[in-house]
């Protein structure tokens, strides 16, 4: 009779489980009108309108993008979520800042501000601007408002954007979103 025998777990793979169980179960599933998604490498979890599609989490990167399904030719709302490593020292308005610097160096972006804001008893980091890109010879403007958050090993970056002029009508879909957002703290 053949006996099944498997290795020991690491510990940094029981580690690993640890904080994927940690974050799906803190995700707030409350409101059927949003899909989870979870990214268990990087420990996070967006919740995204279900009218909205999630793309591929694109490892090398170390993001993914969710879009807004609307007709064939229109600027759409957008959420990426990028993950990057810790900068020892650097909280949430460091982080904020220093967005903001390097965004006012480049000539596409405007009215960059750098603020932060509390979510669920926590810091945030807050980056708004204007992005104006060329497409089919015409000058397009998106509006991005970005999330900042600093967890236990990663920061997690939640760029929000909307055409200028339909923004304001996403605003708050956005600040739901960012206030669902489950990282490992």
């Amino acid at each position: 009779m053949a006996r099944y025998t498997s290795r020991p777990a690491s510990r940094s793979e029981l580690e690993a489980n640890l904080n994927r169980a940690t974050v799906v179960g803190s995700v707030d599933r409350s409101d059927a009108s949003m899909e989870t998604y979870v990214q268990g490498e990087t420990f996070f979890a967006v919740r995204y309108p279900r009218t909205w599609r999630a793309g591929a989490w694109n490892a090398a990167d170390r993001r993914v993008e969710f879009t807004a399904d609307c007709p064939a030719g229109q600027a759409c709302p957008t959420l990426q979520v990028s993950v990057y490593d810790l900068a020892e020292g650097k909280g949430p308005q460091q982080y904020a800042e220093d967005l903001a610097h390097s965004l006012d160096l480049q000539p596409v972006y405007r009215e960059v501000r750098a603020t932060t804001t509390t979510i669920d008893s926590v810091t945030a980091g807050v980056v708004e601007h204007l992005f104006d890109q060329t497409v089919k010879g015409e000058i397009e403007t998106a509006r991005h408002i970005e999330y900042i958050f600093v967890g236990r090993i990663h920061r997690f970056h939640l760029d929000f954007s909307a055409p200028a002029d339909r923004f304001d009508a996403h605003q708050g879909l956005f600040a739901a979103m960012a206030e669902l957002f489950t990282y490992l703290r």
